[in-house]
């Protein structure tokens, strides 16, 4: 859904500072002026707006239904606003919403998938992390990525390993924005960890 959202925030910056029709101002109405407005855009393709989003929409959403839903969650969110111009409802993003498209804009397009070298250590490491719901892809990424380097659930969001863990995989977990979410310890003394 974070795809969707911020297609549907970039659509609402964009037709919001834009002159020309939106695809707000197409979708956001009954069925007749939805017709006529888009008839018209496409009667006029020299005027640039965010219409060409359309089809990219179309195909995210699949249904007007959830580009509704989504729009209203939004606003229940507190990241858009409706406001009534000249007796046309204009959509704009709140300072929260921008924050949210900034954030979703510099999210990666696609989390890392390589392999890393796996190397024995001489040393137990503990990685513990605490990432948000939001970051929950991320998170899973990562579960997965432990595993394939041989590190074992302790307990919740608490996993050791005996494998140093990969310069290359320090460096993704920075590039996919989770590395400030994790502590990782090496342990001196295993303690009664070996006495299982």
């Amino acid at each position: 859904m974070a795809g969707t959202t911020k297609i549907i925030l970039e659509a609402i910056k964009k037709s919001s500072t834009s002159k020309s029709i939106g695809i707000l101002d197409i979708f956001l109405t009954d069925y007749h002026t939805s017709y006529k407005l888009a008839r018209q855009k496409l009667l006029n393709p020299g005027t640039e707006s965010v219409f060409d989003k359309i089809e990219d929409i179309a195909d995210r959403v699949k249904k007007e239904k959830v580009f509704y839903n989504t729009v209203a969650r939004l606003q229940k969110q507190g990241l858009v606003k409706k406001k009534e111009v000249a007796g046309k409802n204009l959509w704009k993003l709140t300072e929260i919403g921008n924050k949210k498209l900034a954030s979703l804009k510099n999210k990666p397009k696609k989390l890392p998938d390589d392999y890393y070298k796996k190397e024995a250590g001489d040393k137990l490491t503990l990685v513990i992390f605490d990432i948000p719901e939001e970051e929950r892809i991320q998170r899973r990424w990562l579960r997965k990525k432990l595993v394939y380097l041989n590190f074992s659930l302790l307990q919740k969001s608490v996993w050791m390993g005996k494998n140093k863990l990969p310069i290359e995989f320090i460096e993704d977990l920075k590039k996919i924005g989770i590395f400030k979410y994790l502590h990782i310890f090496h342990v001196v003394d295993d303690g009664t960890l070996n006495n299982g």
